[in-house]
């Protein structure tokens, strides 16, 4: 169907430069006619500063909260999040008297998780909390985001946890690496590694450091590359550039 509809098409637009990767490289595009606009983020919606939401047990904000944004469907991965959970535990189960773990979000995967949760003595740890409306709060009471997916495109969860400032440990898959700098904005893992999750999580559990420091040059790094005002203003030069054009489709 790409193929199909080529002879029409003026120019591509990618959300991600492995997407724009798959046309030129796939479908035969010319890279000239594949334009890059990553999506942008509300960076005052998403922001450090506002009221947050956080488990009951973590008020005091002296426990680490990992937190997940996303459909519980299979792709998501979030078994991986929980049993990296389970792997702190069971190596210093003083560590969970340190952290919980809240996963936002609804779907056909609940049941499964929340059964291991139980089968890894979790259930005081981890807080199913649902289809949500109040979502910014809530990843302000994050102190770090996760996103262990199997697949992804542009997530636009994770410009949403970087616009807050907070630190973003996810799998190097799809668009992920264009987000996150691996040690700079967060760390980067293969989505097969529950090991190397567990252990990047162990990272930011005893440095508070590193959370603040990965936390502030997330939000530098939205602000400078995910803006709304920049995605937007990115379109509509191409759209000028287009309406110059004398070719006549667009997509």
């Amino acid at each position: 169907l790409y193929r199909l509809c080529d002879p029409a098409i003026n120019r591509y637009v990618t959300v991600s430069r492995q997407i724009a990767d798959w046309i030129v490289g796939r479908i035969g595009v010319n890279r000239s006619r594949v334009e890059h606009i990553c999506n942008g983020v509300d960076t005052e919606l998403f922001s450090p500063v506002g009221a947050r939401v956080r488990p009951a047990s973590s008020e005091s904000g002296q426990l680490v909260v990992f937190g997940s944004v996303g459909r519980l469907a299979a792709v998501k991965n979030h078994v991986a999040l929980i049993r990296a959970a389970g792997r702190l535990v069971a190596e210093d189960p003083g560590t969970a008297a340190r952290f919980r773990v809240v996963l936002v979000g609804d779907g056909p995967m609940r049941q499964q998780l929340e059964r291991e949760v139980s089968s890894l003595g979790l259930g005081g740890l981890v807080w199913f909390a649902g289809s949500r409306d109040d979502v910014a709060q809530l990843i302000r009471g994050f102190d770090v985001f996760v996103l262990p997916s199997l697949n992804e495109g542009i997530s636009n969860t994770i410009l949403e946890a970087m616009a807050t400032g907070r630190p973003v440990v996810a799998t190097r898959v799809g668009g992920n690496s264009e987000l996150v700098v691996d040690g700079v904005t967060g760390a980067l893992v293969r989505p097969d590694d529950a090991a190397a999750l567990a252990r990047v999580l162990r990272g930011y559990l005893d440095s508070p450091g590193r959370v603040a420091a990965h936390g502030e040059a997330a939000r530098k790094r939205a602000l400078e590359y995910f803006s709304l005002d920049r995605m937007t203003a990115k379109y509509a030069a191409l759209y000028a550039q287009s309406a110059g054009s004398e070719a006549g489709g667009f997509v």
